[in-house]
């Protein structure tokens, strides 16, 4: 099946669904990702506690928060179709034709909304969104909210208030079974919005609240979510302040003793925390055959895992439409040798992740830090399958370069070192190959600087080094050949 939408080499999969990648129309797909981006720089969380003094008196419009997926109805030439900001293109199944018939008069359109999967009372979870494009006995069951219009013929209706669009969806969608526009509570005091948050979050009716103001500020807001969890690795970095801890690496404990990498987590540290974490960190390092980059581009430095710590976060999601399950590294940690990877596992990924404490009453063991904490909130496959070993290959060094310059006694060093990890046909987590560039000048304030590039073939590797050296060795430094 083709459409005005879909490129003729992308054939349309189980439940109508072109995969990522098959929106022909470039400036459509620039505007949905345009709008993604946009939108979330445009929302401000707050926790259910925060309420009342987060949000001032004055117009504002409740939204529940539906679980599912942004997706955006677009109708071009007369054709319609629900479209993601990753090239995915639906079509051919009841939310669509239901679409089609809504927006028979209408001209061209781009409405934004949640694409989810109502199966009866219970609320809907964004990972049946995958399970009914993966079988389209569920597909009569997809629904689509409407939040927001973006455009109609040639007005941007981002220009207008959202009490404008919110009028114009309705005008132009209704409230039809597959479609309609999300349900809308106006008020005009916060405490509204705390009641509602009772109403619908706090029975479980709604995974969480969407609110606006009259100036377009959207508030977003959730249950907050709080875990157990080890410190296995830390990233830092350095400068005329000293060295830090810029983000934890956390793990949790799998029932057959592995830990299992849950994400990492930077936020609630000040800075003189960050500090203190690093001194203490930097005396429990430990070897580690397995390597994490930091959010600064160095490696990140493994520690015994002893310290627990709690950590929020507002979400937890364990799939995506796109790739289906998450996973994540298994590690198995021994007192001599370290840490070694076991393998890849399914687990949750943290939203908005934040340190609250550490938690020196318990123990890194399966009863505090197990992954029951995380499967009791947000259940994910393969839960009781236990983790086996693999053997992966040994990396290979492909090239490397030393360079010195000498000025003032200062010896100042520029290096890299370009390997080939044979590790991406049997775990594709992966790259093929990985370049570690080393900037060392002692009289800098910031002495040592290092950065990763990946590449997916020895060629672009290569050119990666060429630039490096383009850019970096310059007249007056000599290549270290021994």
């Amino acid at each position: 099946m083709s459409s005005t939408f879909t490129r003729n080499s992308a054939p349309f999969g189980p439940g109508q669904l072109a995969p990522s990648g098959s929106l022909e129309d470039e400036t459509l797909l620039k505007r949905l990702r345009g709008y993604k981006k946009a939108i979330s720089y445009r929302y401000r969380i707050v926790r259910p506690d925060q309420i009342e003094a987060s949000l001032l008196p004055g117009k504002l419009w409740i939204t529940p928060k539906v679980d599912g997926e942004l997706w955006f109805l677009v109708k071009r030439r007369g054709d319609v179709a629900l479209c993601s900001y990753d090239g995915r293109v639906l079509q051919g199944v009841p939310v669509t034709d239901e679409a089609e018939r809504a927006l028979l008069k209408a001209g061209d359109i781009i409405i934004a909304g949640e694409l989810h999967l109502q199966a009866g009372s219970a609320r809907p979870r964004v990972h049946n969104v995958l399970r009914a494009f993966e079988d389209p006995r569920l597909a009569h069951m997809l629904r689509f909210s409407a939040f927001d219009l973006i455009s109609e013929g040639d007005e941007d209706w981002q220009r207008r208030t959202w009490e404008e669009r919110l009028g114009r969806m309705g005008e132009l969608v209704g409230a039809g079974l597959n479609v309609s526009v999300v349900p809308v509570a106006p008020a005009m005091d916060p405490s509204a919005v705390v009641a509602r948050y009772h109403e619908w979050v706090a029975t479980d009716k709604a995974e969480g609240m969407v609110v606006r103001d009259e100036y377009d500020v959207i508030y977003k807001i959730k249950p907050t979510i709080t875990l157990d969890a080890v410190v296995v690795a830390f990233g830092e970095k350095v400068d005329e302040s000293g060295a830090r801890v810029s983000e934890l690496i956390l793990a949790l404990r799998r029932d057959e003793g592995y830990l299992q990498l849950l994400g990492s987590v930077s936020k609630g540290m000040r800075e003189h925390d960050r500090a203190v974490w690093h001194r203490r960190l930097m005396e429990m390092v430990v070897p580690s055959t397995h390597m994490i980059a930091s959010s600064h581009g160095t490696l990140c430095r493994f520690v015994r895992p002893e310290i627990v710590v709690e950590v929020t976060c507002s979400d937890l999601r364990a799939e995506t439409t796109r790739t289906g399950q998450i996973l994540t590294r298994v590690l198995d940690f021994d007192g001599v040798d370290g840490w070694r990877p076991v393998g890849q596992m399914p687990l949750a990924r943290l939203k908005n992740p934040e340190l609250a404490r550490e938690r020196p009453d318990k123990l890194p063991d399966v009863a505090n830090i197990g992954l029951e904490q995380v499967y009791a909130l947000t259940p994910f496959g393969g839960r009781r399958d236990i983790a086996l070993p693999t053997s992966l290959p040994e990396s290979t060094v492909v090239r490397r370069g030393v360079y010195t310059k000498t000025s003032s006694d200062q010896t100042s060093v520029r290096k890299f070192v370009a390997i080939k990890t044979n590790k991406d046909r049997l775990d594709d987590s992966y790259p093929a190959y990985v370049t570690h560039f080393t900037d060392f000048s002692p009289g800098r304030a910031e002495p040592l600087k290092t950065s990763i590039e990946v590449a997916s073939n020895l060629s672009n590797q290569a050119q990666q080094i060429e630039a490096w050296i383009t850019a970096n060795i310059k007249r007056g430094w000599s290549e270290v050949t021994s």
